[in-house]
């Protein structure tokens, strides 16, 4: 899927391994984490970003929690404050 505005899927760093973002955005908010949940693994996360506006952060540990952390930053920033509506996944190779 593409992000708002945009050709393409956003241009984050580093790629994610899962992204299935939707057209429609919302204002960015700080996110709701929890931490070792199980099967996401060291470094691994999984953020969500509902239609109606919650943030949700689900990480391996804390290092999972601060990568999610940084990829919402990335996505609002690349979204003038606004953040796609969606889903990403991401774990060290």
């Amino acid at each position: 899927m593409t992000a708002p505005g945009a050709g393409g899927p956003p241009p984050l760093l580093p790629p994610p391994r899962e992204l299935d973002l939707a057209r429609t955005s919302v204002p960015a908010a700080a996110p709701i984490v929890r931490t070792g949940v199980p099967g996401l693994g060291p470094e691994g996360y999984a953020l969500a970003v509902r239609p109606d506006g919650r943030v949700t952060v689900d990480a391996g540990d804390p290092a999972g929690a601060a990568r999610a952390r940084a990829t919402l930053d990335q996505l609002a920033r690349l979204g003038g404050g606004q953040l796609p509506v969606g889903v990403v996944r991401d774990r060290p190779s």
